[in-house]
């Protein structure tokens, strides 16, 4: 996890959001979290979908965008957004 946190402080100090790809698990959410990281994908929110099913995951007239605080809880929940 150390390592985790220090590739989150230098994309901050350098301006950069982060990405955490591969997110499966509520305690690796939490711990990402806890870090500061700005973004994550993985199982947790979605598994793979095909182009088509993803288009309407995304489409404003379906789904508005989110920013999130919480696990994912639905099938729409695609990222999130920590509170730092």
């Amino acid at each position: 996890m150390a390592l985790c946190e220090a590739i989150i402080v230098m994309a901050h100090k350098l301006g950069l959001k982060v990405i955490a790809e591969g997110v499966e698990t509520k305690t690796q959410y939490d711990l990402l979290i806890k870090a500061g990281c700005d973004y994550g994908q993985g199982y947790l929110f979605s598994k793979p979908v095909p182009a088509e099913q993803f288009e309407q995951l995304i489409d404003p007239h379906t789904n508005r965008d989110k920013t999130f605080t919480e696990p994912a809880t639905e099938k729409y929940d695609l990222a999130f957004k920590s509170s730092n």
